[in-house]
This record gives structure tokens, C-alpha cells and sequence, in this order.
């Protein structure tokens, strides 16, 4: 767990964190159990007053869990991380995510082997949503990608959320044809 924090609020590559001396591993320890701290006690006036802020600071350390029980590798924190990026909404159901920097780095060919690199216009269709590869960075990593949802973004069950002023608000889809940027906090 202690390698995903430093890879999330650090910015430290969690993959390479492997390969150090123990006595710098515990190091690192010590000043991720800090940073927590540091970090608990900033947002404590927040816990006290919000209950979604409570709910989603005590599923935090079990989605950290099942992280860390995967090879640390800061790819894990795609989602928890989301940021430095352009969204646009090209149709009723699809947004278009963009990231210049790549989505992918450090270790990932642990997950993909760089003789199988994902392709241009190559698509992974789950259950709700088709992913279309559009755009690689020079070292092929995928830097532009496309979300085509199987249903209207705007359905009933789906529940669209940002990280903003200290909390999860409400996300406003942003309408067809319509882009929007967003900037980490971290960096």
C-alpha cells in the first residue's frame, strides 16, 4: 500500500520502489505514514461535517488494498489520479479523454510487453462502453481515447462524479461538441 501512496501523492514511480535497499523502502515508509497523516488531519474538519467524505475516506484504504495486492505499478492509479487531461463529448454517448503526456509509463511492460503495444484505432469492448485507441505518443502510448458508452451518457443509473473544492461533486457532462480541461492538484 505504502508504494501506491507514494506513486499517488508523491508522484514517485511505485514500480521502481522495488528495487531499492530495504532500509530505503522503509524510509519511504515512514514518510508515506506521514504524508497520511499530514493528510488526515488536513481533511479531519471535513470528515467531521460530510458523511460522503467520511464514507469515501473509509472505502479509500480497502480500494488501496486490493491495489496493492497486484505488483505496485502506478498504472493502478489510473482512475484515483485522473488529472493534467481534456475531455470532449462528441455524441450523446461518448467522451473523448485526452492526456498529450500518455495514459501509460513507468513498468507497464509488465502488463503489456512492448512487442504488443496497443494500436491505433484498436478497440476493447466491455459489457457498457467500447474503448477506441485515436492517439499514441512518440514511444506508442496511448495519449487519446475514446469512451463509446452503449447507452445516452445522461441514463438514469449512471451517476457522473469530479473531485472539486475537497469533495465528489455532481460532474456536468459536458454538452455534444463541448470540450473541457482539467488540471491535477497535485502537480
Amino acid at each position: 500500500m505504502h508504494l501506491h501512496s507514494c506513486g499517488q501523492w508523491l508522484q514517485l514511480p511505485s514500480e521502481s520502489l522495488l528495487f531499492l535497499p530495504p532500509l530505503w523502502r522503509w524510509a519511504i515508509w515512514l514518510l508515506v505514514l506521514l504524508l497520511l497523516a499530514g493528510l488526515y488531519k488536513l481533511f479531519l474538519p471535513l470528515l467531521h461535517s460530510d458523511a460522503r467524505a467520511r464514507f469515501w475516506a473509509s472505502e479509500m484504504p480497502l480500494a488501496l488494498l486490493l491495489a496493492s495486492l497486484a505488483l505496485p505499478a502506478n498504472r493502478l492509479l489510473f482512475w484515483v489520479g485522473l488529472g493534467d487531461l481534456k475531455v470532449t463529448r462528441s455524441d450523446l454517448s461518448s467522451l473523448i479523454v485526452e492526456k498529450p503526456a500518455g495514459f501509460l509509463s513507468g513498468y507497464d511492460w509488465v502488463f503489456r510487453a512492448e512487442w504488443h503495444p496497443l494500436q491505433l484505432q484498436q478497440e476493447i469492448e466491455l459489457e457498457r462502453v467500447i474503448i477506441t485507441i485515436q492517439g499514441q505518443t512518440r514511444d506508442r502510448r496511448p495519449n487519446r481515447v475514446q469512451f463509446r458508452f452503449k447507452q445516452a451518457l445522461e441514463v438514469e443509473q449512471a451517476h457522473w462524479l469530479v473531485w472539486q473544492h475537497g469533495r465528489f461533486e455532481r460532474w456536468q457532462l459536458p454538452a455534444v461538441g463541448q470540450t473541457r480541461w482539467y488540471r491535477s492538484t497535485l502537480r
